[in-house]
C-alpha cells in the first residue's frame, strides 16, 4: 500500500462536531467523513445559511453527505450547553 494514502475508515471512532459554515469548513469536514469520522453537522432552527443563499439546491446536499445533523440555537443557553461553547452554562447544571 502507498503510504501516502490514509486506509479506509482511519478516523472510525472519532466524533466530529461541525459548526462549520460554507465551502472552506464544510469541505474539511466532509473528507473526515469520507474518512470515517462520525460528523454531526451543527444548523441553527432556520437552517444553515448555505441552504438558503446558494442557486445550485445540490451544494449543500454534496457538503453535507455523510453526515449527521441536528439543530440546536447557540443563542440559548441550552445550545451554549450542548456545544461546551459556555463554562458557566455547564457548572450551572
Amino acid at each position: 500500500m502507498n503510504q501516502n494514502i490514509a486506509p479506509p475508515n482511519c478516523l472510525a471512532g472519532i466524533k466530529v462536531l461541525d459548526l462549520t459554515q460554507f465551502e472552506a469548513g464544510t469541505t474539511c469536514t466532509e473528507a473526515l467523513a469520507w474518512m470515517g469520522a462520525d460528523v454531526v453537522k451543527v444548523e441553527p432552527p432556520n437552517g444553515e445559511a448555505g441552504r438558503r443563499g446558494v442557486a445550485d439546491p445540490y451544494y449543500f446536499m454534496i457538503y453535507s453527505a455523510n453526515k449527521r445533523s441536528i439543530t440546536v440555537n447557540l443563542k440559548r443557553f441550552c445550545g451554549e450547553f450542548l456545544t461546551g461553547r459556555n463554562r458557566t452554562a455547564r457548572s450551572r447544571l
